[in-house]
């Protein structure tokens, strides 16, 4: 695995990019009618998300999500999102 994508993510159960154990490119997006944008980031007694992926103190890299709207829009012909995503399982990297 080369790059790992998170688009609307609630959270990734770790607080940072390192915390992952990959060596993989992390990516992360959130569209900004996405709701998922509204739910705390927070982790108490096991029960949460953790760290937002799109903050910058996470270390991913920001993920283009252009076009994209609501939770479901990543993958929608003619976003951001969807040729970024095809650009990097194609083993390139979005510009």
């Amino acid at each position: 695995i080369t790059d790992l994508v998170a688009v609307g993510s609630p959270g990734m159960d770790v607080w940072s990019r390192a915390a992952l154990g990959t060596k993989a490119d992390v990516w992360a997006g959130i569209a900004p009618d996405d709701p998922i944008g509204l739910v705390p980031h927070t982790r108490v007694e096991g029960f949460g998300h953790a760290a937002d992926p799109t903050s910058p103190g996470f270390g991913a890299n920001a993920l283009p999500v252009g076009g994209a709207h609501g939770h479901n829009g990543y993958l929608v012909a003619g976003t951001e999102s969807l040729r970024a995503i095809a650009l990097l399982a194609t083993g390139r990297r979005p510009s």
